[in-house]
């Protein structure tokens, strides 16, 4: 009757043990058992859905899992811009260690162009090519996907803060690399409005003096100011985006009808150093009228004649104004009697 006691005690204690066990099981695996979410990557382009490159880490994972992104073998003329999850952008090249409580689509944004870095810091140029790099600099230009007529200027804009500006009016530049310290991008501007050509003639070279350089960006009225106080002749032929053309000039001759038809000015050369640059008219980020020279004001001596033009497409405002599309077309020509 003992022995009968003992085993039975014996027996409630494993029982008991048995249900204490089983009660922290539960309880552990309650602590572990989280729902899973799904991590899924959309790859898009200029508003396109497609497969711009190979997207690593997506899937199933355990709620507030830390997870990975990252892409590779990216397709030719393509960049990556950014990850986007829900409204917030993150610039870096990997997606690291983010937490997902719910199923989420990341959207990986690739633009049409280039990129290149520059220790951990990266450079991409939209509509654009990478033609050569050296142990200094990185040399790039407009790639076909923007039109050479419609080309105003290349904005740069500094990732870490937003800020733009200008950076070159030239369809063909270069960075230093020593000057790349943060994220950046480059981006082709379609606003021109006008064409503009400036006609010099001196007895003396003195054309180094004149202190206009080609492809700098002034203001409209500094540039135009400029060229009158220093006596030379011009034509400014712009399109003001009121609907009608002007032609401003004190150069000589012209055929000025509408801005869709060939403006052709002819001039006499008196003096023995004569030269011409062509150059153009467009609205910078604020919608204010910049000038830029394509050439500098290099001298011709006695020569017979010289003549140059320029053809450019009118397009929109950076503000989004509709673009009228003007075929504009300067050709300036100067005979030596």
């Amino acid at each position: 009757m003992q022995g009968s006691k003992v085993l039975s005690a014996s027996v409630s204690f494993l029982i008991s043990l048995f249900l204490v066990v089983m009660c922290f099981g539960f309880t552990a695996c309650a602590c572990t058992n989280r729902d899973e979410v799904t991590v899924s990557v959309k790859q898009i382009c200029d508003g396109v859905e497609g497969e711009y490159a190979n997207i690593e880490g997506a899937g199933r994972y355990l709620s507030s899992e830390k997870v990975t992104l990252k892409y590779s073998n990216m397709a030719d003329g393509y960049y990556f811009y950014c990850w986007k999850v829900g409204q917030t952008e993150y610039k870096s090249t990997e997606l690291n260690q983010q937490q997902f409580t719910k199923d989420t689509e990341v959207v990986a944004v690739f633009g049409k162009g280039a990129e290149f870095s520059v220790g951990n810091n990266r450079v991409m140029i939209k509509n654009g090519e990478i033609s050569e790099t050296t142990s200094t600099s990185v040399f790039f230009k407009l790639n076909n996907t923007v039109s050479e007529d419609m080309f105003s200027y290349w904005k740069i804009t500094y990732l870490s803060n937003g800020s733009s500006r200008i950076f070159s009016a030239d369809s063909e530049s270069f960075i230093e690399k020593e000057n790349i310290n943060v994220n950046i991008i480059f981006e082709p501007i379609c606003a021109n409005c006008g064409v503009m050509a400036i006609y010099y003639e001196s007895n003396t070279n003195d054309v180094a003096s004149l202190g206009i350089r080609g492809l700098e960006v002034y203001s409209y009225s500094e540039f135009k100011n400029n060229v009158i106080s220093k006596g030379l002749k011009y034509a400014f032929l712009l399109e003001p985006y009121a609907g009608v053309g002007n032609l401003i000039t004190n150069i000589g001759d012209y055929n000025n009808s509408t801005l869709n038809q060939t403006n052709n000015i002819v001039i006499p050369m008196t003096k023995s150093y004569t030269s011409l640059s062509i150059g153009k008219i467009f609205w910078d980020m604020d919608g204010n009228l910049k000038c830029a020279l394509l050439g500098g004001l290099a001298p011709v001596v006695d020569a017979a004649s010289i003549s140059g033009g320029q053809n450019i497409v009118t397009a929109n405002k950076p503000d989004g104004t509709a673009p009228t599309l003007r075929q504009i077309n300067l050709i300036v020509q100067a005979n030596r009697d």
